[in-house]
């Protein structure tokens, strides 16, 4: 058999597109097609996709929308473990797929989803998180802002407030004093902080009970 045919038998076996096959192939040797490359290339494509099929970091198209869920689940208290490989491991259970590199069908991506924001609102007991509703304004909307108007409370709880209210936090971490003006990046930073702040103050209490 011929280092192509094994190529696009592997192809078939990790279940890649063709635009993530072409750029995997561009990414080890430079080149889109197994058919321009030289022996050589192809012991490197092949190893790549060896390489590939016991892989734990989450890859394919639906990768980054499960990522952003399941690191928003951490910094929600949710989950504990907040890397790919568990997050792979919810997905296998949701769908029997062995990889999000698989999520190739839209009711397979649907199931892995809308299952994790079910868990995620199950469990932090809100039932409005990452939904959108027609007539609203664009910032209740927005899911990161959603996920940190989550986080606050819980700090409240937990008695471990960073700041006299969210719009002030927002403001010290990001200099933004405008929340309809920030950016991805300045929702990413606040959610982060938070998320963090809200472990310490759980590991705090943990301990505290455990010394008592």
């Amino acid at each position: 058999m011929s280092a192509i045919a094994r190529i696009h038998i592997r192809k078939k076996q990790l279940g890649l597109d063709d635009d993530t096959y072409r750029a995997m192939l561009e990414r080890v040797t430079g080149k889109t097609s197994s058919a321009n490359m030289d022996s050589t290339e192809h012991r490197k494509v092949l190893a790549e996709m060896n390489r590939l099929s016991g892989a734990t970091t989450a890859s394919g198209r639906y990768a980054p929308v499960l990522q952003a869920l399941w690191k928003a689940g951490y910094n929600l208290g949710v989950i504990d473990d907040r890397s790919d490989k568990a997050m792979t491991a919810f997905v296998q259970r949701q769908t029997g797929l062995d990889h999000t590199r698989f999520l190739h069908h839209g009711e397979d991506a649907a199931s892995a989803i809308e299952g994790l924001k079910g868990w995620i609102r199950g469990a932090t007991g809100n039932s409005d998180l990452f939904r959108k509703r027609s007539g609203r304004p664009a910032l209740l909307n927005n899911p990161r802002f959603q996920v940190a108007l989550t986080q606050w409370p819980q700090l409240d709880s937990l008695d471990a407030l960073p700041a006299a209210s969210l719009i002030d936090f927002v403001g010290n971490a990001t200099g933004q004093q405008e929340l309809a003006t920030l950016t991805k990046a300045d929702w990413v930073l606040v959610m982060n902080r938070l998320g963090r702040l809200l472990r310490q103050a759980r590991e705090k209490i943990a301990a505290r009970t455990e010394e008592a």
